[in-house]
């Protein structure tokens, strides 16, 4: 019989169970509101009052920030808005991007290749960047002995190559994060160049042989947080966080020592939100100083965080020390300026950037596969910014300045010695980086005027330099790009004379320094540089005439860096190359055979600027000549298949000076056919090509056959064959034309890689996937980084409610110790036995009530 005993268990039967319903149907509620949320970033001051009003709310965690204190959230705008009611800081996960000007960074070459020496001229090294000298670095480095301070640079970008011979023993700190800012175990790699071109602005080479950092003392700790050039805030707020305390992907500290700057090259342009303040303003008062690219948009604009009150916001200037066209600048009006602030004890309303200005147009740097790269950006001035004030920390941090007081102190010394830049948008003006390091070392710093005739030259032509305000013989040095053309006691009203070295076009800085007893003198003065064409035979001088058959060497110098440039004798191209880092080639031809001695113009086409092209006269006299020629290699041609037996043809001839055109690839991969195409407008046929490789111990080049798809044009396939690995490589290619019944040799040179560039780079990204594959834990991080919204479930609700628990102090340990339990039971998936055992229980209880009564 059915009474109030039977109906008081079913009730509270009922009530357990709707207990444990109600939790689930809760948090598959909130996971299904989530479905159209966005992500926030969210500042707190006490995690347990942010758990409190999250817990309630339709939001979810997705990562914490303990050293910034923020939190990435995933919240509905109504949870927001209560969110923000409660008084916390809330900003959408924005996306960032690199600062570059160009589509992507030009790869000139191999750091084998640009270190070769200019023929005659080995004294003058080719492995420099001019941004190194225009901030006077490499006069620090020598005078002021800049590189004994042991400084950590810290940069947030896409990666970096550490195996780069520009950056190899470096690197002391790596860490990878995914789009949520969360760890990812990695091996160090690159996923676009540009971190490691960046990386190698601010410390790579040796300051010596090779001259690309300026500060190569340094060592790097790098943050992957744009993967191929794109991020979001929270990858960038995790890089800023991790900067304060270094970890390992599985958030073991690291001892890498303090770290001196942070360096980033990209930004949020237009935007002026207060999303990193709060970790910008942890590093000042940590004594980190931040430097950051103000943006690429040009007037009228500039880029979070560069644009931040107390950030180092850096633009970018040419060979003329003008600012580039590129560079954004602005009087920035700061939306919510914070009530307090450790810069300079405000943050103002308004305000100028950038702050200062650094060399940003074709700087050379580190790209992945040892090879060389130049690009122009404000993403190239703020590394040459951060490796300077990386120095200048560390002498004023060992002086016992420290905190918000040391950043203070790098920003005031920074922007008081910098170089007049005539313009808007210089900011402070150029940075200098000798004038800076002399100040924080205490010495007394002496400007000297200094004049240079003529004002405008070309390469290897004399010149004068006078120094004035100088009123005693001094000690000096005077460089130019560089080079050391002067050095000893220089007494007031003379002159000095030198020779221009090669260098690249536009201005070129012509520095003078000196240094005694706690002063240093320094003068700089721009001088302008015309490309220029000079003829030599090899010996010494400049050649006016020369005989057929002899070598002919052509320096071209004055030009752009990473030109591309064809050189001409008549109508036959002899030299087809990219100018190295000084805006050079040097190469040695062998005059043609003429049919009679006469003029001919010597002639260069600067195809990556057309407004440079030069002509010298040449005096070519013509000779008979006995060839011997001897074909041992049968050739195979398509479609007129024959073969030539051995044979030997002794013919005296009067060559006639053919136009003939031969193109190559800029590269060529080992284990890939390609071709060498040869053109003329007359009628050529192809009867033997030998090709020589250097170094011959590492590689072969194959010829695959010879096809003739139109009159006149022969496209040479071959196929580079490597003995053993290495980076790159040359050869030369010997291609015999018949033409009028005379075997006529021209040769051109190849440049042979290992891999392409773009594989250099896939092959990065490629171990970074099979890194991901390294062991359990990896395999669990890869997959739940990629699982989606329409995977969550109540099981992932449950792992975010132990998140939150994470999160809550051990004052409210304790009281959330019950729905702990009840988490636990619930992912146990309580079955029906439970609600028979409790309801046993319940009749049992009520069944005694009713006895005693």
């Amino acid at each position: 019989m059915f009474n109030h005993k039977h109906l008081t268990s079913i009730l509270l039967l009922v009530l357990l169970l709707a207990i444990a319903l109600n939790n689930i149907v809760f948090w598959v509620l909130k996971v299904k509101a989530l479905e159209n949320a966005n992500e926030y970033i969210i500042y707190f001051d006490e995690h347990a009052q942010l758990f409190q009003v999250i817990s309630t709310t339709q939001c979810i965690v997705e990562n914490v920030f303990w050293n910034i204190k923020a939190v990435l959230a995933r919240c509905t705008p109504s949870a927001i808005s209560i969110i923000k009611s409660f008084g916390f800081s809330t900003y959408p996960n924005i996306n960032i991007s690199i600062h570059s000007t160009l589509s992507s960074l030009r790869v000139v070459g191999s750091v084998q290749r640009i270190s070769q020496g200019y023929g005659l001229l080995t004294n003058v090294t080719l492995a420099w960047s001019w941004a190194v000298s225009r901030v006077a670095a490499d006069i620090a480095l020598r005078y002021l002995n800049a590189s004994i301070y042991s400084i950590n640079i810290a940069i947030l970008d896409t990666g970096i190559d550490p195996t780069h011979p520009l950056l190899a023993g470096k690197l002391v700190g790596w860490i990878e994060f995914d789009r949520k800012g969360r760890p990812v175990c990695s091996e160090p790699h690159d996923t676009y160049g540009h971190g490691t071109w960046v990386a190698s602005i601010a410390a790579g080479g040796d300051g010596k042989r090779y001259v690309f950092g300026v500060a190569p003392n340094a060592k790097i700790l790098s943050a992957l947080v744009l993967p191929a050039g794109y991020g979001t805030s929270a990858q960038v707020l995790a890089g800023l966080d991790w900067v304060l305390k270094p970890y390992d992907c599985r958030k073991q500290p690291i001892n890498v020592g303090r770290v001196n700057v942070v360096s980033m090259s990209f930004g949020a342009s237009g935007n002026y939100s207060n999303v990193f303040l709060p970790a910008i303003e942890k590093l000042i008062e940590n004594g980190i100083v931040a430097i950051a690219a103000i943006g690429n948009d040009g007037p009228y604009t500039s880029s979070n965080p560069g644009n931040i009150w107390g950030v180092i916001g850096v633009g970018a200037t040419n060979f003329n020390d003008n600012v580039a066209w590129f560079s954004s600048f602005e009087t920035v009006e700061w939306p919510e300026p914070p009530a307090t602030w450790p810069f300079k004890g405000v943050y103002p309303k308004t305000y100028e950037k950038p702050d200062v200005v650094a060399p940003g147009v074709d700087v050379p740097g580190a790209f992945p596969g040892g090879l060389i790269a130049i690009d122009s950006g404000t993403s190239a001035s703020t590394p040459i910014v951060a490796g300077v004030a990386a120095v200048v920390s560390e002498i004023l941090y060992r002086k016992g300045l420290s905190g918000a007081k040391l950043v203070e102190a790098v920003y005031d010394v920074i922007t008081s010695t910098t170089d007049f830049v005539n313009g808007s948008g210089s900011g402070k003006g150029l940075v200098n980086a000798f004038k800076a390091i002399a100040k924080a070392l205490n010495f007394n710093i002496y400007s000297i005027n200094v004049d240079v005739y003529p004002s405008e030259a070309t390469p290897m032509s004399k010149a004068v330099a006078k120094i004035y305000n100088l009123y005693k013989e001094t000690a000096l040095s005077i460089y130019i790009a560089g080079v050391e053309i002067y050095k000893g006691l220089y007494r007031p009203g003379t002159v000095a004379v030198f020779t221009i070295p090669p260098t690249h076009i536009g201005g070129n800085e012509v520095i003078a320094v000196g240094i005694e007893k706690g002063s240093v003198y320094y003068g700089k003065k721009l001088i302008k540089i015309n490309p220029d064409l000079i003829l030599s035979t090899g010996i010494v001088g400049k050649v006016t005439n020369i005989s057929s058959g002899e070598i002919l060497n052509i320096l071209v110098a004055g030009i752009g860096i990473g030109d591309i440039v064809a050189v001409y004798i008549g109508n036959n191209i002899v030299s087809f190359d990219i100018s190295n880092l000084r805006g050079g080639i040097y190469s040695a031809v062998v005059t043609p055979f003429v049919a009679e001695s006469n003029w001919y113009n010597v002639t260069l086409y600067d195809f990556s600027n057309p407004n440079v092209v030069l002509q010298k006269p040449l005096y070519i006299s013509s000779r008979a000549v006995e060839v011997v020629t001897r074909i041992i290699n049968a050739t195979k041609i398509v479609n007129t298949t024959h073969v030539i037996n051995n044979t030997y043809v002794k013919t005296y001839k009067l060559y006639t000076l053919l136009p003939l055109h031969i193109s190559t690839k800029s590269y060529y991969v080992v284990g890939e056919e390609s071709y060498i195409e040869v053109s003329s407008p007359v009628n050529i046929s192809i009867q033997r090509v030998e090709i020589f490789t250097k170094p011959s111990d590492v590689v072969d080049v194959e010829i695959v056959n010879i096809s003739n798809p139109y009159n006149n044009l022969y496209r040479i396939w071959i196929k580079p064959v490597a003995k053993k690995q290495f980076s790159y490589a040359e050869a030369v290619a010997t291609i015999y034309v018949n033409v009028n019944e005379s075997l006529l040799p021209y040769t051109t040179t190849l440049t042979i890689l290992w891999q392409s560039p773009e594989k250099a780079i896939a092959t990065g990204v490629n171990s970074t996937i099979k890194n991901a594959t390294k062991g359990v834990t990896n395999i669990v991080l890869s997959i739940a980084a990629n699982v989606t919204s329409q995977i969550s479930s109540v099981a992932k609700e449950l792992n975010n409610l132990k998140t939150y628990l994470d999160i809550v102090n051990s004052s409210l340990a304790k009281s959330y110790d019950e729905i702990s339990k009840r988490i636990d039971l619930i992912s146990k998936e309580v079955t029906i036995a439970y609600a028979i055992a409790f309801a046993s229980i319940a009749i049992a209880v009520v069944a005694l009530l009713q006895r005693r009564k």
